[in-house]
């Protein structure tokens, strides 16, 4: 039995519902809006008192002590609402829910496809190809580790091929790992993608919601990456990190795609202008 314990804003959040999904032994899950830190001296907070919980699991599960955790929600994870670009923080707006595990009854996935005309949508509309000319020193908007609070966007949405829903009328909540399926070329034998998820508020301020990257030669397996073919159109998947957000009304989903994320990853050695397929029947999608 295993309890296990993640933030947001911490660089191991997947193994969280990672473990609970995969895990056959009798599982806990607590993820929050925290940095590497315990949850009762948290930054940036809410903090709450969790030993009292762990003590009780441990009752259960070393002591025999029939208490009831087992049938108590197994997954608690922390909703977050947006906020403005802040590295300094103290407090993550948002709530408390309680789900039956991961993944989480109730769920259900939705296709936003990238369009010709820079938007996202439920529609791919015509097909069509973009342009990106590598930029091997973009990325520190992203911050160290895919972790910790994070800076506008927008400098780094500036070297990046950018897309975006319209203004969302109602609550849009987002829950889970974001996946990217990207079809992607480029004129060099390596390159890397790199997705970004962020809310852009009615005052054009970008938050970043959640984030992730691929090394192209690693697109078929980690042990043994080979070189990509130039000009060689390919399907690069990627699942962006584990996140939570509510899009509010007025609030935007921007999607920018970037080949560089520095000094989190090494850039790629070689010049290069990368191209991606959008719209039809095969275009990328979110």
């Amino acid at each position: 039995p295993t309890y296990v314990i993640g933030g947001y804003y911490d660089g191991y959040r997947d193994s969280v519902p990672r473990m609970m999904e995969r895990m056959t032994a009798p599982t806990r899950g607590l993820m929050g809006p925290w940095n590497h830190s315990f949850p009762h001296d948290a930054v940036p907070g809410p903090e709450i008192e969790w030993r009292a919980d762990v003590l009780r699991w441990w009752d259960r599960w070393l002591k025999g002590i029939d208490n009831g955790v087992e049938r108590e929600p197994a997954f608690t994870v922390y909703i977050r609402r947006p906020y403005p670009p802040d590295v300094d923080l103290q407090t993550i707006p948002g709530e408390w829910r309680s789900l039956d595990g991961w993944p989480a009854h109730g769920l259900r996935s939705t296709t936003l496809y990238l369009r010709s005309d820079r938007t996202l949508g439920e529609q791919p509309g015509g097909p069509d190809v973009h342009l990106l000319a590598y930029v091997p020193s973009i990325g520190a908007n992203a911050s160290m580790w895919w972790g910790e609070l994070t800076p506008d966007q927008r400098p780094a949405d500036a070297f990046s091929l950018v897309y975006e829903t319209e203004s969302f009328q109602q609550e849009v909540e987002v829950l889970g790992f974001p996946r990217l399926e990207l079809r992607a070329a480029t004129d060099a034998k390596l390159a890397h993608w790199f997705g970004r998820i962020s809310d852009v508020a009615p005052d054009g301020k970008t938050t970043l919601v959640a984030g992730g990257g691929i090394n192209g030669a690693q697109r078929d397996s980690v042990e043994e990456p080979e070189y990509l073919e130039p000009g060689r159109t390919y399907d690069i998947v990627l699942d962006l990190h584990f996140t939570s957000w509510v899009f509010e009304p007025g609030h935007r989903l921007r999607l920018a795609i970037c080949n560089a994320m520095f000094p989190m990853i090494w850039p790629s050695p070689y010049p290069m202008t990368t191209s991606l397929t959008v719209g039809g029947d095969r275009g990328s999608r979110l």
